[in-house]
């Protein structure tokens, strides 16, 4: 991806002004496109609101997603004030870098006029509010552990959407780069050095227990519980053994899955961006 700095200072160049004021009058005029008759009212809104850093950080989100939708062949289209006021206020307040462009995916899906198989909810945009740049570095992972080639594309793999993900199998995409991952050993979530570093381990697996947490609160994972019966033999003892008969207590084997959700799938989606995302 072409550096946002970079696209002012070509353009900057050809107008003869500056790469922040060519950059701000791109952003402005796509932000302007997006929110539609309300823009006034809400940039009256922002200019009392946001400070200088807020500002920069809304251009830099506005001005990758116009690219997206440049690169993508289509013309912005006006987005539900539902929808742009919240996002554009959570953008602004974002500088992590991965962040940002997930916001500018997201804005950029809402303002895709060609966009026919993926909307946008309201609700995307809280979600995203909660995640640190890891959380959607885990969420990419997932969605691309779970697809697969078919007919020369990649789709999502179907076993996964119905029988889902055990913790162990979730554990071992967030520990993918992570601290404890010993990628000699593949197939494993293989925490090593467990014991000599048993309190950063422990704040680990806090960390992914709270991530878990708040997929689920936010509807992105669904969790149940799936029993699983245990093998347990008849033996007839003939009075110096242990009898097991049909009327004795079976203990059973409960097993936590995961599932994506159907609104978790469109949220990860969502905020992958138009170039990446499956046109009907």
């Amino acid at each position: 991806m072409e550096p946002i700095t970079g696209i002012a200072t070509s353009l900057a160049g050809k107008a003869g002004e500056s790469a922040i004021e060519v950059g701000q009058k791109g952003a402005e005029g796509f932000l302007a496109k997006v929110i539609g008759p309300s823009a006034e009212a809400i940039g009256e809104l922002f200019a009392l609101r946001l400070k200088e850093r807020l500002h920069g950080n809304l251009i830099n989100v506005a001005l990758r997603a116009s690219k997206k939708l440049q690169n993508a062949g289509v013309d912005p289209r006006q987005v539900p004030l539902k929808i742009i006021h919240p996002l554009l206020e959570a953008a602004s307040l974002e500088e992590d870098d991965d962040i940002r462009e997930r916001w500018a995916n997201l804005l950029a899906n809402a303002a895709d006029s060609g966009n026919k198989s993926r909307t946008v909810q309201p609700s995307f945009v809280a979600i995203l509010k909660e995640l640190t740049p890891r959380e959607v570095k885990f969420l990419d992972a997932l969605y691309e552990a779970a697809r697969i080639p078919v007919n020369g594309k990649l789709a999502i793999v179907v076993d996964v959407r119905l029988e889902g993900y055990s913790e162990r199998q979730l554990l071992r995409v967030y520990g993918v780069n992570g601290p404890f991952h010993d990628s000699s050993l593949p197939g494993s979530p293989v925490i090593v050095d467990w014991k000599e570093r048993a309190q950063e381990a422990q704040a680990y697996m806090d960390e992914f227990n709270e991530l878990i947490s708040l997929l689920v609160r936010n509807g992105v994972l669904s969790k149940s519980n799936v029993p699983r019966p245990l093998k347990v033999d008849i033996v007839d003892g003939g009075g110096f053994g242990v009898v097991a008969s049909a009327s004795s207590t079976i203990d059973i084997d409960v097993e936590t899955i995961y599932l994506v959700t159907h609104l978790g799938w469109n949220f990860i989606e969502a905020c992958r961006g138009p170039e990446t995302a499956a046109r009907g």
